[in-house]
């Protein structure tokens, strides 16, 4: 019995996922590749040339403005910090949630006018919440992430009888996902928080692994566990 792991993550990120997957397990587990987010940049037109620092809390928001060398990146987890390292900022880490990134900026209290540079689609009122607390933040939306269905490799897997293991990152991949049930497979999730979970709705899943923390360190670890235990036969 060979399971099969969809990776819905967005095409980079998904494939930097599943090698750490075929590292580890080789050919005893099938991986499917089944984006349900596509990342689409949108025109920025407001001035970033007086910010102090900028706050990412996502991998796709570093490259989607242009910003000078050297300015501070505060970055909710260390993916991301890596990411605004390389690209040239002098990146903090955060602790892996944009609450406690938020409480991380106020007790540091930077000096200057901040931006949180995001998606359409965020959670955590993150530039709110810094402002109000009076540290001045601007909302800045960079890129969009449109919704994708699961492709058909994807489907025929999870209308099949053999384990599907499906880890989601985020609240709205996993009502991307619930949204295109039923699903007939014994589908194991794993899924980056409580807040995750409880977006997968009624989906009908035999297990539903919550990561250590919501970091992607801990969703290759949470998604590790449930494949050995799959191809050991433990439930």
């Amino acid at each position: 019995m060979t399971p099969t792991l969809i990776v819905t993550r967005p095409a980079q990120q998904g494939e930097e996922f599943a090698r750490h997957i075929r590292d580890r397990f080789g050919d005893r587990v099938k991986i499917i590749q089944s984006p349900l987010i596509e990342i689409v940049p949108v025109p920025v037109n407001v001035d970033l040339a007086h910010l102090s620092g900028v706050i990412f809390t996502s991998v796709h928001a570093v490259n989607a403005v242009k910003l000078p060398a050297g300015i501070t990146a505060w970055c909710v987890g260390p993916r991301t910090a890596a990411c605004a390292t390389k690209a040239g900022f002098r990146a903090i880490t955060g602790p892996g949630d944009a609450k406690a990134l938020c409480d991380v900026i106020q007790k540091q209290a930077p000096c200057g006018p901040l931006a949180h540079i995001r998606g359409v689609h965020a959670r955590g009122y993150i530039a709110r919440t810094l402002t109000e607390a009076g540290l001045p933040c601007d909302d800045v939306v960079a890129y969009d992430q449109h919704d994708l269905p699961l492709n058909s490799d994807a489907l025929s897997v999870l209308k099949g009888e053999f384990p599907v293991v499906l880890p989601l990152f985020s609240p709205r991949t996993a009502t991307i996902f619930s949204r295109q049930r039923p699903f007939v497979a014994p589908l194991h999730l794993v899924v980056m928080s409580n807040v995750v979970k409880k977006a997968t709705g009624t989906v009908d899943a035999q297990t539903i692994a919550v990561a250590l923390q919501p970091t992607g360190h801990s969703m290759i670890g949470a998604t590790f566990a449930r494949l050995d235990a799959l191809l050991n036969n433990v439930s």
